[in-house]
């Protein structure tokens, strides 16, 4: 009965042993899950999009404007004086020195469901070289006057539009009050 009852006693410490062991084998593997996919997900996190930006080069400038106080519209000629071609262009403004900036207009090859846009005839809508003159014609009326034009060019990409932001280009305005 002494034999008997001895190996009773080893059997439960081994069990003790291998719960221990079944506890420390679960937290490692749930520790190695989260790592992994904490891995995997970093990098949609950081950049949820694959990033394509313009090309070094791209250059959209507003070569003229003409402001009309009494009607309240800016005609304005811009002019792609860079190397490459762009797919169409945002236009935004301010009316007041804190610099927040209004969407004015877009110019884009597609203007479905955008009240504030104006399509554009080719495509790409921007050629190199291309000088639009009163591409835009459009009264400020709304936002009372205008102190700076920002003019962002985009390109297409493969599901949406990627905005150059090395491209920005603005321009301080005086007389449209």
């Amino acid at each position: 009965m002494r034999y008997i009852s001895a190996n009773k006693k080893r059997r439960k410490n081994r069990k003790g042993i291998s719960i221990l062991v079944s506890y420390v084998l679960l937290v490692t593997l749930a520790i190695a899950l989260a790592s992994m996919t904490y891995v995997f997900l970093k990098q949609y996190a950081e950049k949820p999009f694959p990033e394509e930006s313009c090309p070094e080069g791209t250059n959209i400038i507003i070569e003229n404007y003409d402001c009309d106080s009494d009607t309240n519209i800016i005609n304005i000629t811009i002019k792609n004086r860079g190397l490459h071609s762009v797919d169409g262009i945002l236009i935004k403004i301010s009316n007041s020195s804190d610099e927040f900036l209004y969407d004015f207009w877009e110019i884009s090859p597609d203007c479905s469901g955008r009240t504030k846009c104006t399509v554009c005839e080719k495509e790409p809508c921007f050629d190199p070289g291309d000088e639009e003159f009163d591409l835009l014609t459009v009264s400020y009326k709304l936002y009372g006057k205008i102190i700076k034009i920002v003019i962002i060019p985009y390109k297409k990409g493969d599901q949406y539009y990627n905005l150059c932001e090395n491209a920005i280009s603005s321009l301080d305005i005086e007389g449209c009050d």
